[in-house]
């Protein structure tokens, strides 16, 4: 997930999260946050709660967004993007799957808060 104060900027923040596996010891979901731009620097953890449910995965995903140096209110724009990998084959029957990837910053969609 890339977290940025607006559209088209150089600083944001790219989220990675293992939702978790349910029955082993990584059952818990994991993050890594890594800052880029002006927010290179920043140490936000975002709180993370879900995991495997019946069927799939469901997260909640909350940033604290003060620790950011921003301020929401009615019409703040922020910009959220998305990407998702799914592996629900075992890694011995696929080798490694770490991809070289080119990943986009943010600009994909604007939503206002408020």
């Amino acid at each position: 997930m890339f977290v940025a104060p607006r559209v088209g900027t150089t600083e944001y923040l790219q989220v990675l999260i293992a939702p978790g596996i349910a029955g082993s010891k990584d059952e818990k979901p994991r993050s890594l946050v890594v800052g880029h731009g002006g927010w290179k620097d920043k140490k936000v953890q975002p709180a993370i709660s879900g995991g495997p449910v019946k069927g799939g995965y469901r997260l909640e995903i909350r940033i604290p967004v003060a620790e950011l140096g921003l301020r929401l209110a009615d019409g703040t724009d922020l910009a959220f993007q998305f990407f998702t990998n799914d592996r629900d084959v075992p890694f011995t029957q696929t080798g490694d799957y770490a991809e070289k990837r080119q990943v986009p910053r943010p600009h994909a969609r604007r939503r206002r808060c408020g």
